[in-house]
């Protein structure tokens, strides 16, 4: 086991605050460590989970604590195997209907305004399966899955410019399956597959997809490499959905292991809602795996005038164009690379599409995955009102950043990057 590094932080950060119980984000960094041994790389490149039980999430716990020598064994022993188990039960394979979630004290109306139903990303506890889930929020603010048959993992759901379709990426973690691009309707019924041709080595896994205006085509990143290995590449690509013609823009095409070992990749492509621009962030890790940098960058649609959009010193992801166009929101660090344990730096900025008026939103520090509503007036975002992971909320606030307010109040990890339905 490799790699160390976040491990060994995740439990520093848990000893220095004197525990008496082990945290869940402690569990699940250490567990899926273990768990991902057969695709490590590659999943570390697409943020995956794998399903683990809880007794061998306390092993790998217990072991990665022996192995780094962080502990010895009269303070490890304050962590027993109940205390540990009594934070995540058992799931079961088949997920409740609907998920556990605390709703708002007062809810008369909901803070979005006009619009329709508000889906997110849910990663559910390690042991159930699928992991990783698409949901939608109820009337009660709580959340259901929207596609309750489906059993692959899934992530980064993207609505249609018109609303009828919704897009996400998906893979079966169980079989160590490539991720894919996947499509079903606002009602969640049978997903349909949106990859195709996709064949080693120019092609091995597709993800993060984002419709062109009128909803003709994705855009989405492709890797190419071996199976089973380190991708070797990574470029933002374009696939027309009625002819299944699919276009690379060659100068996004970015090397993913550099001289320097440090690991590069490109992530959540967005089109301009005039059709002439795709943004995509790029990630940028060290040795040891952890994200150190990012920015996001812009390329013409034709795959010309490629520059960068964000400042340096700014690690900048998840950038999402407002409904006119005019206005970028993104957040400092991806949220699917949270840091185990500093919560305090993780800020939302809007910028212009040009590049000026770069705007701090908020002032705590612990948010990410922003997406606007569909009146382009507001943006959703997630906020973890815990110094880990273990607890957000989905929260709304104005452009400005102005008039922050709690959409759906979680007291378990993890949901981010909601994303509202466009109505006519």
């Amino acid at each position: 086991m490799n790699d160390r590094s976040d491990i060994s932080q995740v439990l520093r950060h848990w000893f220095d605050e004197g525990p008496s119980t082990m945290p869940d984000r402690v569990v699940d960094v250490v567990a899926d460590r273990i768990g991902r041994q057969r695709q490590r790389t590659a999943r570390r490149l697409v943020g995956r989970s794998s399903p683990m039980s809880i007794n061998l999430r306390i092993a790998a716990a217990i072991a990665a604590v022996a192995a780094l020598g962080i502990v010895g064994a009269s303070l490890f022993g304050q962590v027993s195997r109940e205390s540990i188990a009594s934070q995540r039960p058992e799931a079961t394979a088949s997920p409740p209907v609907a998920a556990t979630a605390s709703p708002s004290a007062a809810v008369s109306e909901s803070p979005l305004g006009a619009g329709g139903t508000t889906v997110f990303e849910h990663n559910w506890p390690l042991g159930s399966s699928p992991h990783t889930r698409i949901e939608y929020l109820l009337p009660d603010l709580r959340g259901e899955v929207l596609l309750p048959g489906f059993e692959l993992e899934q992530r980064t759901p993207t609505w249609s410019p018109d609303g009828t379709r919704l897009g996400f990426s998906a893979w079966d973690a169980n079989a160590g399956g490539p991720e894919q691009l996947w499509e079903t309707d606002a009602s969640g019924t049978e997903p349909h597959l949106l990859t195709i041709d996709c064949e080693p080595p120019a092609c091995v896994e597709e993800r993060n997809p984002g419709y062109s205006p009128d909803g003709t085509k994705v855009v989405f990143v492709r890797l190419a490499g071996t199976p089973g290995e380190m991708p070797v590449s990574s470029v933002v690509a374009i696939r027309d959905l009625a002819s299944g013609e699919t276009t690379e823009l060659d100068a996004t095409r970015t090397t993913i292991v550099g001289d320097d070992s440090r690991l590069t990749e490109l992530a959540h492509p967005r089109w301009s809602p005039d059709g002439s621009t795709i943004l995509f962030h790029v990630l940028v890790r060290d040795a040891d795996e952890q994200p150190v940098d990012g920015e996001v960058r812009l390329v013409g649609a034709d795959g010309t005038n490629l520059h960068r959009l964000t400042p340096e010193g700014i690690p900048a992801a998840d950038a999402e164009w407002s409904p006119d166009g005019s206005t970028i929101v993104f957040a400092a660090k991806t949220m699917h690379d949270w840091p185990c344990c500093n919560h305090f730096d993780h800020h939302l900025y809007t910028i212009g599409a040009d590049g000026s008026n770069l705007l701090q939103l908020d002032a705590d520090g612990r948010v990410g995955s922003p997406t606007w509503t569909a009146s382009g007036e507001q943006i959703l975002y997630a906020f973890s009102h815990e110094a880990t992971v273990s607890a957000q909320d989905l929260m709304v606030m104005k452009r400005d950043g102005s008039d922050p307010r709690i959409l759906a109040h979680f007291s378990d990890c993890c949901r981010w990057y909601p994303a509202q339905q466009p109505t006519p």
